[in-house]
């Protein structure tokens, strides 16, 4: 098990950036989480922005030293931290014998329904070609019930459990999660971690609608490649192979 050293901020700008300034290298043994109640300036991938009220929600970034995982492996990592937050949402399902179908949208937003209740956003350091630092940074919708971004399909747990969650009890169980997942991969049991991913995915069935940069298609998903590109099969049986931003899933609002 690793120690878990918890650094609690009242507000910053990114708790992934907090991390990459503030916190030196740590034992690669250790975790080292940074959690804010009011994140300033929250970054989803590329340009996107994370919308949170202060207090509502879940904003933290894990920062982790998995250097036995391959660069080229590198997206188990997003596997990982993606399944432990659809086993939360699983739980909360099981206690409160409600109907939340917690799936991952490739590469790692987490939905329940058509509507995204969370945004992880990984930055590796690399060093030897190994993963030196890893930054695992996670905006969770908990207790927010309005959002005023231009985001299309924002949700929290609490839209569809009714009533407030403890995110203290929720943070727990996800890094329990996560540490459970961490520890399969250290032990070689990667395949147990991909096929987890791998059942818990948004449209993991069927033919939907996409977008890259020709324009819309049908296509249903084919595989995740170990490397994360999605793989989809259209219509006309043709293979696509896409990397992270290069096809977008067309969502009804």
């Amino acid at each position: 098990m690793r120690n878990i050293k918890f650094v609690r901020l009242d507000e910053a700008e990114s708790t992934n950036d907090y991390l990459r300034q503030h916190v030196k290298d740590n034992d690669e043994k250790n975790i080292c989480v940074a959690i804010t109640e009011n994140q300033t300036a929250g970054r989803g991938a590329g340009t996107n922005k994370w919308e949170s009220e202060p207090g509502q929600n879940l904003t933290f970034s894990i920062l982790i030293h998995p250097n036995h995982i391959h660069p080229s492996e590198q997206f188990l990592i997003s596997m990982a931290i993606s399944n432990a937050i659809t086993r939360m949402v699983a739980n909360l399902q099981w206690h409160q014998n409600a109907q939340l179908p917690c799936r991952v949208k490739w590469p790692n937003d987490v939905y329940i329904g058509d509507k995204k209740i969370c945004g992880i956003l990984i930055e590796n350091t690399l060093s030897n070609n190994n993963i030196k630092n890893c930054i695992i940074g996670v905006g969770l919708n908990v207790n927010q019930t309005e959002f005023f971004s231009d985001a299309p399909n924002p949700a929290s747990l609490k839209h569809f459990l009714g009533r407030d969650l403890d995110k203290e009890d929720v943070l727990a169980h996800i890094l329990d999660n996560f540490e459970m997942q961490m520890v399969s991969i250290d032990h070689g049991q990667e395949m147990s971690v991909r096929e987890e991913y791998a059942e818990s995915l948004y449209r993991k069935e069927g033919f939907h609608k996409y977008k890259d940069k020709n324009g819309e298609f049908e296509a249903s998903i084919e595989r995740i490649d170990d490397d994360g590109h999605l793989v989809l099969c259209d219509r006309d049986g043709k293979m696509r192979r896409y990397g992270f931003k290069e096809v977008e899933f067309v969502i009804r609002k």
